[in-house]
Protein backbone atom coordinates (compact mmCIF):
# COMPACT_ATOMS: atom_id res chain seq x y z
CA UNK A 1 0.00 0.00 0.00
CA UNK A 2 0.86 3.39 -0.68
CA UNK A 3 0.12 7.13 0.26
CA UNK A 4 -1.68 7.22 -3.38
CA UNK A 5 -4.16 4.62 -2.10
CA UNK A 6 -5.39 6.83 0.80
CA UNK A 7 -4.93 9.85 -1.03
CA UNK A 8 -7.09 8.22 -3.64
CA UNK A 9 -9.74 6.48 -1.28
CA UNK A 10 -9.99 10.44 0.06
CA UNK A 11 -11.35 11.21 -3.19
CA UNK A 12 -13.73 8.55 -3.93
CA UNK A 13 -15.31 9.15 -0.36
CA UNK A 14 -15.08 13.06 -0.86
CA UNK A 15 -16.81 12.74 -4.81
CA UNK A 16 -19.35 10.06 -3.02
CA UNK A 17 -20.32 12.27 -0.05
CA UNK A 18 -21.69 14.63 -2.31
CA UNK A 19 -25.39 14.95 -4.26
CA UNK A 20 -23.83 15.29 -7.49
CA UNK A 21 -21.10 12.89 -6.93
CA UNK A 22 -22.93 10.09 -5.74
CA UNK A 23 -25.86 10.75 -8.81
CA UNK A 24 -22.94 10.34 -11.40
CA UNK A 25 -21.93 7.00 -9.36
CA UNK A 26 -25.31 5.99 -9.35
CA UNK A 27 -25.79 6.35 -13.20
CA UNK A 28 -22.38 4.70 -14.13
CA UNK A 29 -23.73 1.45 -11.57
CA UNK A 30 -27.21 1.19 -12.68
CA UNK A 31 -25.78 1.50 -16.59
CA UNK A 32 -23.23 -1.40 -16.01
CA UNK A 33 -20.29 1.10 -17.17
CA UNK A 34 -17.16 -0.33 -17.70
CA UNK A 35 -14.61 0.15 -15.66
CA UNK A 36 -12.97 2.97 -17.65
CA UNK A 37 -15.62 5.03 -17.27
CA UNK A 38 -15.58 4.61 -13.44
CA UNK A 39 -11.84 5.40 -13.64
CA UNK A 40 -12.42 8.81 -15.71
CA UNK A 41 -15.10 9.59 -13.34
CA UNK A 42 -13.36 9.49 -10.44
CA UNK A 43 -10.13 11.27 -12.29
CA UNK A 44 -12.29 14.67 -13.73
CA UNK A 45 -12.85 14.83 -9.65
CA UNK A 46 -9.04 15.17 -8.90
CA UNK A 47 -6.27 17.96 -9.60
CA UNK A 48 -3.64 16.89 -12.29
CA UNK A 49 -1.40 15.16 -9.38
CA UNK A 50 -4.01 12.82 -7.53
CA UNK A 51 -4.92 11.75 -11.18
CA UNK A 52 -2.09 10.18 -11.79
CA UNK A 53 -1.83 8.12 -8.56
CA UNK A 54 -5.66 7.23 -9.12
CA UNK A 55 -4.29 5.85 -12.77
CA UNK A 56 -1.26 4.10 -11.32
CA UNK A 57 -3.74 2.79 -8.20
CA UNK A 58 -6.83 1.40 -10.65
CA UNK A 59 -4.01 0.44 -13.28
CA UNK A 60 -2.71 -2.45 -10.67
CA UNK A 61 -5.39 -2.88 -8.68
CA UNK A 62 -7.76 -5.90 -10.15
CA UNK A 63 -10.52 -5.34 -12.57
CA UNK A 64 -12.65 -6.93 -9.66
CA UNK A 65 -11.83 -4.22 -7.40
CA UNK A 66 -14.18 -1.69 -9.12
CA UNK A 67 -17.35 -3.64 -9.41
CA UNK A 68 -16.82 -5.21 -5.53
CA UNK A 69 -17.06 -1.19 -3.89
CA UNK A 70 -18.91 -0.16 -6.52
CA UNK A 71 -21.83 -2.40 -5.47
CA UNK A 72 -20.99 -2.11 -2.02
CA UNK A 73 -21.35 1.40 -2.02
CA UNK A 74 -24.46 1.31 -4.44
CA UNK A 75 -26.38 -1.38 -1.87
CA UNK A 76 -25.36 1.16 1.00
CA UNK A 77 -26.74 3.92 -0.77
CA UNK A 78 -29.89 2.55 -1.56
CA UNK A 79 -30.50 1.39 1.99
CA UNK A 80 -29.96 5.43 2.69
CA UNK A 81 -26.37 4.18 4.59
CA UNK A 82 -23.47 5.77 4.95
CA UNK A 83 -20.40 4.36 3.16
CA UNK A 84 -16.90 5.08 3.10
CA UNK A 85 -13.51 2.81 1.43
CA UNK A 86 -10.68 2.39 3.39
CA UNK A 87 -7.06 1.72 2.93
CA UNK A 88 -5.36 -0.56 5.25
CA UNK A 89 -1.59 -2.08 5.30
CA UNK A 90 -1.58 -5.30 4.32
CA UNK A 91 -1.78 -8.52 7.09
CA UNK A 92 1.92 -9.43 5.59
CA UNK A 93 2.88 -7.13 2.60
CA UNK A 94 5.87 -9.43 1.47
CA UNK A 95 3.42 -12.56 0.56
CA UNK A 96 0.84 -10.00 -0.64
CA UNK A 97 3.47 -8.33 -3.07
CA UNK A 98 4.66 -11.90 -4.01
CA UNK A 99 1.69 -13.12 -4.88
CA UNK A 100 0.00 -9.97 -6.03
CA UNK A 101 -2.62 -10.38 -3.12
CA UNK A 102 -5.64 -8.40 -2.59
CA UNK A 103 -7.55 -8.57 -0.05
CA UNK A 104 -11.33 -6.34 0.52
CA UNK A 105 -12.86 -6.44 3.44
CA UNK A 106 -16.37 -4.97 4.14
CA UNK A 107 -17.84 -4.08 7.27
CA UNK A 108 -21.75 -3.24 7.79
CA UNK A 109 -23.01 -1.78 11.22
CA UNK A 110 -26.32 0.41 12.26
CA UNK A 111 -23.44 3.26 11.31
CA UNK A 112 -23.13 1.86 7.71
CA UNK A 113 -20.30 0.42 5.24
CA UNK A 114 -16.62 0.33 5.48
CA UNK A 115 -14.76 -1.23 2.83
CA UNK A 116 -11.21 -1.98 3.26
CA UNK A 117 -8.40 -2.48 0.67
CA UNK A 118 -5.36 -4.14 1.11
CA UNK A 119 -2.64 -4.26 -1.40
CA UNK A 120 1.24 -3.87 -2.18
CA UNK A 121 2.39 -2.79 -5.71
CA UNK A 122 4.18 -5.88 -7.05
CA UNK A 123 4.49 -8.75 -9.05
CA UNK A 124 0.30 -8.69 -10.90
CA UNK A 125 -1.42 -11.88 -11.93
CA UNK A 126 -3.09 -12.02 -15.51
CA UNK A 127 -6.84 -10.87 -13.91
CA UNK A 128 -5.16 -8.07 -13.19
CA UNK A 129 -6.01 -6.54 -16.69
CA UNK A 130 -8.57 -3.57 -16.78
CA UNK A 131 -9.47 -4.31 -19.98
CA UNK A 132 -13.21 -6.08 -19.18
CA UNK A 133 -16.37 -4.62 -18.07
CA UNK A 134 -17.42 -5.12 -15.01
CA UNK A 135 -19.84 -7.83 -13.82
CA UNK A 136 -22.04 -5.47 -11.59
CA UNK A 137 -24.33 -7.08 -9.92
CA UNK A 138 -27.99 -5.42 -10.18
CA UNK A 139 -28.84 -3.91 -6.86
Amino acid sequence: MTVGCRLLTTVINDVLATDSGAEEFRDLVDRRAPSADVVAAVIRHCDLPTAEVAREEFDVLPRTFMSTWLVAWRMADAAGQSFELFSEPAARPLEYARAGRVQYRIENDVDGVRFFVSHVHGHHADWFKQDAVPALAAV
